[in-house]
């Protein structure tokens, strides 16, 4: 961690219509993005290593928050969604 250096803090504003789908996805240079479902205006603070771009942008996957963005998510849960889907591609709908 040293060699990386301190995390400095990257505050973001977001804003979204709706708790149960996500509204914006953040994401974080070399890891990933994480997605947001929010009403309204929302503050965060990131804590990245210098130089590791964050931006954001529309939710990528908005039709799986359901399944997906609850606490204790892992890949398996992600896994169990998609194989959950029926011919209309629907999750969870039989």
């Amino acid at each position: 961690m040293a060699e990386l250096g301190p995390l400095l803090p990257q505050d973001i504003l977001l804003e979204g219509n709706n708790w149960k789908e996500s509204s914006v996805d953040i994401a974080i240079a070399g890891l990933g993005w994480i997605a947001v479902g929010v009403k309204g205006p929302a503050d965060l603070r990131l804590w990245v290593h210098k130089g590791v771009g964050v931006t954001t942008h529309a939710s990528m996957l908005p039709d799986y928050a359901q399944d997906l963005e609850r606490p204790g998510f892992s890949s398996s849960n992600f896994k169990a969604a998609v194989k959950g889907k029926d011919k209309s591609g629907k999750v969870g709908s039989k």
